[in-house]
């Protein structure tokens, strides 16, 4: 849009960060508040955040959405999460661990040895 309207100023207001990623030029950040003592009103956050080098994740977790995690409610907290930068990762290390597992199962011994070079 911004090559096809140069003079134009766009207002974007979402509850998505991939539209953030697809800005070209450093972009104005504002974020509407509303608290008990204040009222409503506006931060600035483009002068805090260098938002080029963000995924989505960093930016739910920045100021600019406030979240304190992306982990679903029903994620069990004393198990790891994934930290892979795509799906396709995901699916591929789960694959490679199934096999790690059904490999020392078969030969007996715990994947941990396995790993460390004994039988």
């Amino acid at each position: 849009l911004s090559d096809a309207f140069p003079n134009v100023q766009f207002v974007v207001a979402t509850h998505s960060p991939i539209p953030i990623l697809g800005c070209t030029e450093k972009p104005i950040v504002l974020n509407v508040k509303n608290d008990k003592e204040m009222g409503i009103y506006v931060e600035r956050l483009d002068e805090k955040i260098n938002i080029e080098d963000l995924t989505p994740n960093t930016i739910f977790t920045s100021p600019i959405f406030g979240l304190e995690d992306l982990l679903p409610e029903i994620h069990d907290k004393n198990k790891p999460f994934r930290t892979e930068d795509d799906y396709l990762e995901v699916d591929l290390d789960l694959k490679i661990e199934r096999e790690l597992e059904k490999l020392a199962k078969e030969k007996g011994t715990s994947l941990a040895q396995i790993l460390k070079g004994g039988k």
